[in-house]
């Protein structure tokens, strides 16, 4: 692996939010790369002997966009699951379904959709439903780790 990536994935490591930050880095370099300019960035210090400053070409920064831009992929689908719910937050949006999967039990996270707080029903912790669920796949090419993302689109009383 070469050296510069390395270095990225280290300093990636330090920062918390990684999705959020990647997201607010690629959207700069949008922008940047809009104007078609080249950029200087300079850091400020009390002491001016730490202060430093880059300057990146308009077609660096066009190359940057390009490769953060496509170092996710995210792919959505549906799935529908039978389960027992567990936990059912509407303040949060966030819901828990435990089921079987392979005869194991499991358990399923994730936010609720608008549509489910506002549809009116009301739903009993530890109740049988049918979950429909919009489930995010995301691929992130540097660390090739896939991600899962699950949303609750709409559930029904299983009655069982």
């Amino acid at each position: 692996m070469p050296r510069k990536k390395q270095l990225l994935i280290f300093h990636l490591k330090l920062v918390k939010n990684k999705k959020s930050f990647i997201q607010s880095y690629a959207k700069m370099l949008k922008i940047i790369k809009k104007t078609g300019s080249d950029v200087k960035f300079s850091s400020a210090s009390p002491n001016s002997a730490t202060a430093k400053s880059i300057k990146i070409s308009g077609k660096r920064i066009s190359h940057l966009y390009d490769v953060i831009s496509s170092n996710t992929d995210a792919k959505k689908s549906k799935k529908i699951i039978n389960g027992k719910l567990v936990a059912f937050d509407t303040k949060t949006r966030k819901f828990k379904i435990e089921y079987s999967k392979d005869g194991s039990p499991c358990l399923l996270s994730g936010n609720v959709a608008d549509e489910v707080i506002t549809s009116g029903e009301s739903y009993v912790i530890l109740d049988e439903y049918d979950a429909t669920l919009e489930v995010t796949r995301t691929l992130n090419k540097s660390n090739s780790e896939m991600e899962e993302s699950f949303k609750l689109i709409k559930m029904v009383h299983s009655g069982s």
